[in-house]
């Protein structure tokens, strides 16, 4: 089994162990301190997920057979990124002021900004070829990953902020864990594809 492989797996084994976990410290032990705050069992997840995930994107971006869909992992990497910033707070973890400019704030901003704008230039120079890649990507088994990735972070979203359930912040994480898994997913089927494990047209 290849390393990437065992990354993936071990992740979506961390993501139903965390899960689990949660919802006893939450309903059967009375803990939610222990699942739902930034520092829960939840949130942690997610952000190695995460971290899981950008790697796994970076992996891809090194494999000459990614040569058609640089510039979309690399939006991609830069999205996950974006989202790793979102759940960690780095401004809190007592770094250097220059790293947390880096991590936080208007150096965060700046930093995800370049990042999609190298992307998004890029694929402007290859305009034909990235129309009909972006295209590709949406109508395969990826695409439907990345449509409902968004569906469940927006049900996060939604549970976060229109609800006032007693398990609001609970079922906020648990989507927003479903949602960076089917991420992650994607980012796997992208690894293979440039691999040359997989075609575009059956991941």
């Amino acid at each position: 089994m290849d390393k990437i492989r065992i990354l993936y797996t071990s992740m979506n084994v961390l993501a139903t162990i965390s899960a689990a976990s949660a919802f006893v410290f939450f309903f059967a032990m009375g803990k939610p301190e222990w699942a739902t705050p930034e520092s829960g069992c939840l949130e942690i997840t997610q952000a190695v997920i995460l971290t899981a995930t950008l790697a796994i994107f970076i992996a891809a971006l090194c494999r000459k057979g990614n040569k058609n869909e640089k510039w979309i992992t690399l939006f991609m990497a830069v999205l996950c990124y974006a989202f790793i910033l979102r759940e960690v707070d780095f401004d809190k973890m007592g770094l250097p002021d220059a790293l947390v400019f880096m991590l936080y704030g208007h150096g965060r901003t700046a930093a995800i900004v370049a990042g999609f704008a190298v992307a998004l230039i890029g694929a402007a120079l290859s305009f034909k070829t990235y129309v009909w890649s972006s295209l590709r990507l949406l109508f395969s088994k990826r695409g439907f990953l990345l449509a409902a990735s968004c569906a469940m972070l927006w049900t996060g979203y939604f549970f976060e902020h229109h609800t006032k359930l007693e398990t609001n912040e609970l079922l906020e994480e648990f989507f927003e864990l479903i949602g960076y898994i089917l991420l992650l997913t994607e980012a796997y089927k992208t690894e293979r594809i440039a691999e040359g494990k997989d075609t575009p047209l059956n991941a």
